[in-house]
């Protein structure tokens, strides 16, 4: 009796504390995206799924494995481990979880003959945290910081070299003798005095789109400071988004009295507008523009125009060609059953044919139970996302704001996701061809190419294909044993070369790293 009475008590315990806590917004993470469209993509329903991150009470169903896996956990260890945040408080209308992230990997390329590979290890050390809460109804937030240590494969390591960055993670140090030491964070405090209006301010990213990549907007870039107000009308059909954020350069500012000076900045206001006329047709309008706050004068003050929320306006008043790197995109998705999405996206940076982006790509969800399938096609024109005054191109540390990989190629992107209990399998193959290299290259002024007399360099391509298979322990932070297998084949004007590379770890993942460019 007493041993029944201890299983029940046990149980009871394991259900509240894997109830799931709700916070204002989804995390920006391509596993947390597919289970959250796939549980919410009836073609009968509205729901805006072109930014990311979500407002979570937009979905009918939950947004994690919690809805996949009805396992029950008899011991609190279990619970925290398998299910739960480790550290949560919920108390009448306060919330706050605390969770470690981290990610304990080593790696081995079966193609490297090279003494880089015989001298080091390639492996990677992550620590850090993330903490979520909520005050009352109307405030919530959200802070994560990580510290890494890695010793990447070969053409990692050279992107690094060359940009000064880890893709999408910010600014390098040395580590050893060739490996790298780099820090980032994230953190918002979102407000909504109305049910109707959100205002976020914070350090983050943003996605605009619905496939793998965006042209627009992508989150592949580093995290940079904002303010974001979003508002949404006509029973949810409408929701317009206005942000402001702080860009970074490498460029150092004149050294003056200080021992390191700042680097030189740039300022990006974006609209989106999303409108769903009826529930299977989502139409997105993104406007932006990069505006200048810094010449050979010095810092500029802002223009008054950052302040204006009009869609279009700022591009009408300064047209497309000005030092204020104007772009205007369209982003559209359309539901053909419940199971079969189509989307595009076009982006014209200029009114020249070659100052343009566009994508298209599909998705069948449940092809079998449990296996999705994704077909996509990137093309991004020579000169897109540049610009021919110093500084202004669509870019943050070094990095384009849309396509990792710049611009001047073509990819094609084709996916399989199965999904069997805490089993995840994961195949991608990607497949990009690059025009010449020089010209692509979005950290150069335009006009740099024009004005040198160079012999253009050849057309190159770059053959990837991957596969992880995971089994994932806790759902909250995507705490997951992960077995992957990735042969990357890079063809271009200085080398022929292959990468085989096995890797093992564990990990978390709620922020999206992209190697595949």
């Amino acid at each position: 009796m007493l041993r029944r009475l201890h299983s029940v008590i046990l149980i009871g315990l394991a259900i509240s504390f894997s109830a799931s806590a709700q916070f204002d917004y989804t995390h920006l993470d391509k596993l947390s995206a597919r289970f959250t469209e796939r549980a919410n993509r009836q073609a009968d329903s509205t729901r805006h799924f072109g930014m990311q991150p979500w407002r979570t009470d937009q979905f009918s169903k939950p947004t994690d494995l919690n809805f996949i896996d009805s396992t029950l956990f008899y011991y609190l260890v279990e619970v925290k481990l398998m299910k739960d945040h480790l550290f949560k408080i919920e108390k009448d209308d306060f919330l706050i979880t605390l969770d470690p992230l981290f990610d304990l990997s080593l790696s081995y390329d079966f193609s490297d003959t090279t003494s880089y590979q015989d001298s080091i290890r390639l492996k990677r050390n992550t620590r850090g945290f993330i903490v979520q809460g909520r005050i009352g109804k109307d405030v919530s937030f959200q802070s994560s910081f990580m510290e890494n240590q890695a010793f990447f494969p070969l053409y990692m390591k050279e992107f690094v070299d060359a940009t000064g960055v880890v893709p999408g993670q910010g600014r390098t140090k040395e580590f050893g003798v060739v490996g790298f030491d780099f820090a980032y964070s994230t953190g918002f405090v979102n407000w909504r005095p109305k049910d109707w209006l959100d205002i976020s301010i914070g350090q983050g990213k943003t996605f605009i789109g619905h496939g793998y990549r965006s042209v627009l907007l992508s989150d592949a870039s580093f995290n940079a400071p904002y303010i974001k107000v979003t508002a949404r009308a006509l029973q949810n059909k409408l929701q317009y988004t206005y942000n402001y954020s702080t860009l970074q350069t490498l460029d150092r500012l004149p050294l003056g009295e200080v021992p390191e000076s700042l680097f030189k900045r740039k300022a990006l206001a974006w609209q989106y507008l999303s409108y769903c006329p009826v529930p299977r047709l989502e139409l997105g309008l993104y406007t932006a523009v990069v505006f200048e706050r810094w010449d050979s004068t010095g810092t500029l003050p802002l223009n008054p125009l950052i302040a204006n929320p009009v869609p279009l306006l700022n591009a009408a008043i300064l047209g497309l060609d000005d030092r204020n790197n104007a772009l205007v995109g369209l982003n559209l998705r359309y539901k053909l059953s419940d199971d079969i999405h189509i989307y595009s996206q076009y982006l014209i940076d200029n009114l020249s044919p070659s100052r343009t982006s566009m994508q298209f790509g599909a998705k069948y969800f449940d092809v079998l139970p449990g296996l999705d399938l994704g077909a996509e096609f990137n093309q991004v024109s020579s000169e897109t996302y540049g610009s021919q005054y110093p500084l202004q191109g669509y870019t943050h540390f070094n990095q384009s704001l849309a396509h990792p990989s710049g611009s001047g190629f073509t990819e094609s992107v084709a996916e399989l996701r199965y999904q069997h209990k805490r089993w995840i399998t994961t195949i991608r193959y990607n497949y990009i061809t690059r025009e010449n290299e020089f010209n692509s290259n979005i950290l150069v002024p335009i006009e740099s190419t024009e004005a040198l007399d160079i012999a253009p360099g050849r057309d190159s391509y770059t053959s990837m294909f991957d596969v992880r298979v995971a089994w994932y322990m806790n759902p909250k932070t995507n705490l997951r044993i992960e077995l992957g297998y990735t042969d990357r084949f890079d063809n271009n004007e200085f080398l022929n070369r292959n990468s085989r590379i096995l890797s093992i770890g564990l990990k978390t993942s709620i922020f999206n790293e992209y190697y595949d460019f």
